[in-house]
């Protein structure tokens, strides 16, 4: 059995921003997604139920940030963490890293992998709301299921995972085959503080940067945190100069 784990990296919520004309995210203060550690916690809880082999391997960015958030997930329990030498958002001034730009890696590495199951947040903040999970699995042909409350081994058939996802009004409970893509919500398991043998641990696991086959070219994103150059001040008289504005800018 094998479990990939996605592990991003993103801008602690916390940090103070300056704001002025341009606004840059270089010197944040980087953190684990949250989405994303509950996957992982999730995952080692998961890898306890299988009566077979479970390997977890957690995969995220190759920036400095990313490389330490990769770390934090061997100490949760991940058995190898392999770091996608594309994606460096932290190098960036807009460092948003949009599902286009990391479905086709994934894709690549899954096929490379042949995983079980591939688990990862229902989202990262203030980078993409969720799609990851259902383009990647649309363009693997896996079965799906997003925003997860609660996954566990069908006792009877090992091939099938139950799942509920629990909204204000309905739980919804379904069984699904693997192989398959899922994204967890918050309120699947409540990560563990990290203790020092943990993190002294995690410093000898295998780690490894991978470059993904030729083939692959990852689409920039046309995405931005902040504006390039200063806004012009003067409105728009009409739709037609608003088309060609977003033209210009490469957005159309």
């Amino acid at each position: 059995m094998k479990i990939l784990i996605l592990v991003r990296s993103v801008v602690d919520d916390s940090t103070p921003v300056a704001l002025g004309d341009e606004y840059s995210q270089r010197g944040c203060r980087w953190v684990i997604n949250p989405f994303d550690e509950v996957a992982m916690e999730g995952a080692v809880q998961l890898k306890k139920q299988w009566a077979h082999p479970c390997e977890l391997i957690a995969v995220g960015y190759n920036d400095e940030p990313g490389r330490t958030v990769l770390e934090r997930a061997l100490a949760i329990g991940a058995d190898q963490a392999i770091a996608l030498a594309a994606i460096t958002p932290a190098l960036s001034d807009a460092p948003l890293v949009h599902a286009t730009t990391l479905q086709p890696l994934l894709q690549a590495l899954t096929q490379q992998l042949q995983p079980d199951l591939v688990l990862m947040g229902a989202m990262a903040f203030g980078q993409e709301q969720g799609e990851v999970a259902p383009m990647l699995a649309g363009a693997l042909g896996w079965p799906c299921a997003v925003a997860v409350s609660q996954l566990a081994v069908a006792p009877s058939t090992p091939g099938l995972l139950s799942i509920e996802q629990r909204r204000p009004t309905l739980n919804y409970q379904a069984r699904i085959s693997l192989p398959a893509v899922l994204s967890c919500a918050l309120d699947w398991v409540s990560p563990r503080y990290i203790t020092l043998p943990a993190l002294v641990m995690a410093k000898q696991k295998p780690k490894a940067i991978w470059s993904g086959p030729a083939a692959v070219t990852a689409p920039t994103c046309r995405w931005q945190s902040g504006m390039s150059s200063k806004p012009s001040k003067q409105p728009l008289q009409s739709v037609e100069e608003l088309v060609d504005v977003l033209q210009a800018g490469g957005w159309l």
